[in-house]
């Protein structure tokens, strides 16, 4: 597995991230004159297709879905400076043949880091 460093120059905390799924596979502090690395396991599952319905103990549930969990990155991040900090966007397809479009966002500011998905 190939892996991507993100990092804010401003910042003790770096974001690694798979090249090929663009999906978070750990964080790093190296503050303390020490550094220290956190593994994270990601993945994503969209449903498709199927119905809903009131769940018996409420809220709703779903039936008859497919589910798709392979992720493809499509491009390098791209940097923006936001207010917040640094936010690096990767632009990923879901799903075969054709795909779901979709991207991972990380940001990385002087303080914290965070992760998302869209």
């Amino acid at each position: 597995m190939s892996t991507i460093t993100l990092s804010h120059p401003e910042s003790d905390h770096q974001l690694v991230v798979d090249e090929g799924t663009g999906l978070l596979t750990s964080v790093i502090y190296l503050g303390n004159s020490r550094k220290r690395e956190v593994a994270i396991s990601s993945e994503i599952t969209l449903l498709i297709d199927g119905s809903e319905r009131r769940a018996a103990t409420g809220g709703l549930e779903y039936f008859d879905t497919t589910s798709i969990q392979d992720s493809k990155a499509i491009s390098k991040p791209k940097q923006s400076v936001t207010n917040d900090g640094i936010e690096w966007r990767i632009e990923a397809k879901l799903g075969e043949p054709s795909g779901i479009s979709g991207h991972a966002a990380h940001q990385c500011d002087p303080r914290a880091v965070a992760h998302g998905r869209a």
